[in-house]
């Protein structure tokens, strides 16, 4: 599914720069290189929003993506007397208030069964899964992932930082009212914030909150316990608000089963079913009459079940890898089916290296081993039909996007082919050798590990079988496991995993990236068991200072040293491997509506993902 969230940037403290790029679903994405003309080319290469679908043979060549065009943006300095840190808060293009007649259908994460819980503050929560909180939730502000440092006025029409970046205040826009009539309070706002503090297992983003207060009736004022300029889009960009009355009421937010979202979105929910979800145009809608009447959200079990509706022209909208795309979807109607698939993630061999996952992978030798194992090439061309490039830095950097940052000692040091001799020569000289079954071990414990992902997400679970497969033949006793996506879900967030292919979080620089990685408030304390990133459980001092240094950079220099120290630990501690730059999934029907994002008019992430769905479909216009 689209969880993913990471562009390029401008040299400046928010978002750094890059050369070529492409991207989508996160945050910014700069770029030097033109991109594709044609929408119905693939866009270069970037993770999946976990939606995959059945893959084989590798793509032509023409299907390897080009970056997305970004326009530089200057990022001055997040202390320097720069309210925004760093942001170009930009303009938003108008919505579209002409309604049409026809009925939108959206599809980004293959689930087979759905549950009535759209809880704002659950990773668990269906809205989330599904990529669509921002139909009926709302963030106070929106983040385009292919315009460096650029951010847009929703909810909150301003905001400014102190100068040290621990305090940030909002301004409200007027007039804004929820779905049931009533209107968005400075109250509600600073609740949204206030109860993220008080109850940690609501704080999905791990935000470090001292306190949130309403300052007079369209003021909110946000305090941190540290600096957090780099972490304005988790802030801003991906929480949603809630209505107080209606989440107080229910005890734990965490815990609240809500089951009929009161938002300030373009959307209500009118019909729920395990099968799917139909919304409807909110009437109170602060921006309007929303030009797409009623959105329709399927539920299906696999990609390629996706895939014959997609074809049969059943979904006007989606984020899902098909397989041999140009023949599978585009033939089948050229005139009306559409995809572009810029950059935008990095696709990741995640270890659980806490006392719940196998003892091997808590040795970073192990992990090193793997690393060095895994066939990025062959795996990029099956498993992904060559949409995405295999990663070549063990920085984690989303490259070419972040090349600007990435130190030179980690350019080119992954191999793009299994290195068997590499494999070898780390588990030997760590003590390993191989037992009667011929496969590595140390004080009896093999090297031997599950890679659990969704059977339905068919290019990753694709991936992981062709990982498998290899690493027996190195003497690594690794096997696939496919599961069900609410199973895997729930073994991500509780710890309850060996290993799993997962894309990285997104954003306007890379911060978002190594937070999910990295930062153990996702996943530890009150998350322990319900984490939202750091699925691993990786802890390390080194990572966390870095972290915290970059979250309060003030300068290029000083983010761009943050960014060498975090990609030294992921070189030297390999909490997770990464595998391939995702693609972000994006597919359309241009039959009802006009006006998608393309290559030529990149106004907003495309691929489906939490908030940029609701802006995309907003800027829709009925055909007739």
């Amino acid at each position: 599914m689209l969880r993913r969230t990471v562009a390029g940037a401008a040299v400046g403290v928010f978002a750094l720069s890059a050369a070529a790029c492409s991207s989508s679903s996160g945050s910014t994405a700069k770029s030097t290189s033109a991109a594709p003309g044609a929408s119905s080319t693939a866009a270069s290469s970037a993770p999946a929003t976990s939606a995959p679908a059945s893959s084989k043979a590798s793509a032509p060549a023409s299907s390897k993506a080009s970056a997305p065009a970004s326009t530089p943006a200057s990022a001055p300095a997040s202390g320097g007397g720069d309210a925004h840190g760093g942001v170009t808060l930009a303009a938003t293009l108008p919505i579209s208030t002409t309604q049409g007649t026809k009925p939108l259908t959206v599809e980004n994460n293959p689930i087979p069964a759905l549950e009535d819980n759209f809880n704002a503050f659950n990773s668990n929560g269906f809205g989330y899964k599904l990529n669509i909180e921002g139909l009926f939730y709302e963030p106070l502000l929106m983040f385009n992932d292919l315009k460096a440092n650029t951010a847009y006025p929703w909810l909150a029409t301003d905001f400014a930082w102190n100068a040290d970046g621990t305090q940030i205040t909002f301004t409200l826009k007027d007039g804004v009212k929820f779905s049931d009539g009533s209107p968005l309070t400075a109250e509600d706002v600073a609740y949204t914030f206030q109860v993220m503090k008080d109850t940690p297992a609501a704080n999905r983003s791990g935000l470090p909150i001292d306190n949130a207060k309403a300052d007079g009736a369209n003021k909110v004022t946000v305090t941190f316990t540290a600096p957090q300029f780099q972490n304005i889009f988790n802030i801003a960009g991906q929480t949603f608000i809630v209505k107080k009355s209606v989440y107080s009421a229910g005890g734990d937010a965490s815990k609240f089963v809500d089951k009929n979202p009161i938002g300030t979105g373009p959307y209500t929910l009118s019909k729920f079913s395990p099968q799917g979800l139909t919304f409807k145009a909110n009437p109170t809608y602060w921006g309007g009459k929303p030009p797409v009447p009623q959105v329709n959200v399927p539920s299906y079990s696999t990609n390629d079940v996706a895939l014959q509706q997609l074809s049969g022209g059943k979904i006007d909208y989606a984020g899902n890898f098909i397989d041999q795309i140009k023949t599978t979807f585009v033939a089948k109607d050229p005139a009306h089916n559409k995809y572009w698939f810029p950059a935008v993630n990095v696709v990741n061999l995640v270890f659980n290296v806490s006392s719940t996952g196998p003892k091997a992978l808590q040795d970073v030798a192990v992990r090193k081993a793997i690393s060095a194992g895994i066939d990025r090439t062959t795996v990029a061309a099956q498993a992904e039909q060559g949409y995405e490039a295999p990663a070549t830095s063990s920085s984690g950097l989303l490259l070419p996007n972040f090349s600007a940052l990435l130190p030179d000692a980690y350019k080119n040091d992954l191999k793009s082919g299994s290195d068997a001799a590499s494999v070898a020569s780390i588990l030997e000289g760590a003590g390993y050798k191989k037992d009667a079954k011929g496969f590595y071990a140390k004080d009896g414990n093999e090297v031997a590990f599950k890679i659990e992902d969704p059977s339905a997400y068919t290019d990753y679970y694709n991936a992981a079988k062709i990982m498998a497969a290899n690493f027996q033949k190195l003497g690594i006793n690794a096997t696939a496991l496919g599961v069900d996506p609410n199973k895997w879900y729930a073994d991500l967030a509780a710890g309850t995993f060996d290993t799993a292919i997962h894309w990285s979080n997104t954003g306007p620089s890379p911060y978002a990236t190594y937070q999910g990685w990295l930062d153990p408030a996702l996943s530890t304390g009150a998350n322990a068991k319900n984490a939202s990133g750091n699925y691993g459980r990786f802890v390390n001092t080194d990572a966390k200072s870095a972290l915290d240094a970059y979250a309060k950079a003030g300068s290029a220099d000083a983010a761009k040293t943050a960014v060498g120290t975090l990609a030294k630990v992921m070189n030297e501690q390999v909490p997770v491997a990464p595998i391939m730059y995702a693609a972000g999934w994006y597919e359309y029907n241009t039959k009802n509506y006009s006006g998608w994002v393309d290559a030529n008019n990149q106004y907003m992430d495309p691929a489906p993902n939490p908030a940029g769905v609701a802006y995309v479909i907003l800027h829709l216009k009925p055909n007739a």
